[in-house]
């Protein structure tokens, strides 16, 4: 059997004694899968286990939640979660409404277990996350987690006397804390637990939408064509050479080597060009000096200790890539366009930079935390729509056909 464990689980506990099952059905495997888990694990099964975990504030423990957590099991498109308008609290009854799904499945009777256990372990693991409770009734056992500020919990473990308990939550998407407070912690004020609650949200439903807006804009790019500056000093020559229509007046997105965002290339740098023409501008990064292109200055005070470039000019022939939104032709457009680039992806959570970024070196907090060579438009509130995507899908300069 397998060893002794605080934190074994019965996902855990079939795959290290798989083969003691092989031979039973898959309902029979349940039963006695729980059975001889709670003969090992005796020590598991209080009939109430509290869980307190020590937080900084609670906006660290919202942090922690899913407020789509709830409709994303209720509208899974080949499972329920749900019977009845409640949720199902054991693994026994999740087989059996599931059943004829299960019993579907082409593969061999471990595999269906082993899907199983995890699928319901992961529903279960989310469910008391979310929620601050599930009762498992297959075990018996109520299993909670509550909530304490760091500072708090010695003070707390020493005269508990001092605490209250609060459970609070937003019920539209049930979503419930758990927390231990110190009498007279104004945090705890309705006022005060409404306003994070609600800040937490909205930041958290904003991030979603703008990761949604960021992954569709790198599918957009996935059949562009891309640039670099290998060139050097013929840059511009050799750009203009095969590329006769190249916009005047446009939108650039830069790559960098090593930097990698939806299974693609990561965006590291937006810009555009404002009176001269969109060429000038992308030769300013490559021959110009850090006196004409910020992008050149963001480097230059990582890179170099006095005034020779080389090694910024080294970076950006060798690492650094392009590709070319066309338009819009007017300025104050253009200008918007940009920002709501950056506003979104310097906003989305999934666009984080490696940990070897040369950016992470920078003094700039707004590069280290956006992952992008930029400054200004970093976590602004603009945000790229459909019509915004629309237009740079139209626009794309070089696209190929997918």
């Amino acid at each position: 059997m397998s060893k002794k464990n605080q934190k074994a689980s019965l996902y855990e506990f079939y795959l290290d004694n798989q083969e003691k099952y092989n031979d039973l059905a898959i309902l029979e495997t349940i039963n006695q899968l729980i059975d001889d888990f709670k003969a090992s694990h005796p020590e598991m099964f209080e009939p109430i286990k509290n869980i307190i975990v020590a937080v900084k504030s609670i906006g660290e423990a919202l942090n922690n939640i899913d407020y789509n957590w709830e409709n994303k099991y209720k509208n899974h498109p080949f499972l329920s979660f749900y019977q009845n308008g409640e949720a199902i609290n054991n693994v026994i009854d999740f087989y059996k409404v599931n059943k004829e799904y299960y019993d579907s499945l082409k593969i061999k009777h471990g595999e269906i277990v082993n899907s199983l256990l995890n699928t319901w372990q992961g529903f279960s693991g989310e469910t008391v996350q979310n929620t601050g409770h599930f009762y498992n009734k297959a075990f018996n056992l109520d299993r909670r987690i509550i909530y304490i500020k760091s500072d708090d919990l010695k003070d707390y473990l020493d005269e508990s006397k001092e605490f209250k308990n609060k459970v609070f939550g937003d019920s539209n998407v049930n979503i419930f804390l758990n927390f231990l407070y110190k009498k007279g912690d104004r945090d705890f004020e309705f006022n005060n637990l409404g306003s994070s609650i609600l800040k937490s949200k909205k930041q958290q439903l904003l991030n979603m939408g703008v990761c949604q807006q960021s992954e569709e804009l790198y599918k957009l790019i996935k059949n562009v064509k891309i640039f670099s500056f290998k060139a050097g000093k013929d840059f511009r020559r050799e750009l203009l050479k095969d590329n006769h229509d190249f916009p005047r007046d446009g939108i650039y997105l830069m790559f960098e080597d090593g930097e990698v965002c939806n299974n693609q290339q990561r965006i590291v740098r937006v810009g555009i060009n404002k009176s001269s023409p969109l060429i000038d501008r992308l030769n300013k990064h490559i021959n110009g000096t850090k006196r004409v292109s910020i992008f050149r200055k963001h480097l230059w005070r990582i890179l170099c200790k006095d005034n020779n470039e080389g090694k910024v000019t080294d970076h950006i022939k060798n690492r650094i890539k392009f590709c070319i939104i066309s338009g819009p032709e007017d300025k104050g457009k253009r200008e918007r366009l940009e920002s709501k680039i950056i506003g979104t992806i310097s906003n989305c959570i999934d666009c984080h930079p490696s940990a070897n970024w040369l950016g992470l070196k920078s003094e700039s907090s707004r590069i280290k935390k956006s992952g992008l060579w930029n400054v200004q438009h970093v976590f602004s509130d603009n945000k790229l729509d459909d019509e915004d995507l629309n237009y740079i899908n139209a626009h794309f300069y070089g696209k190929q056909i997918a």
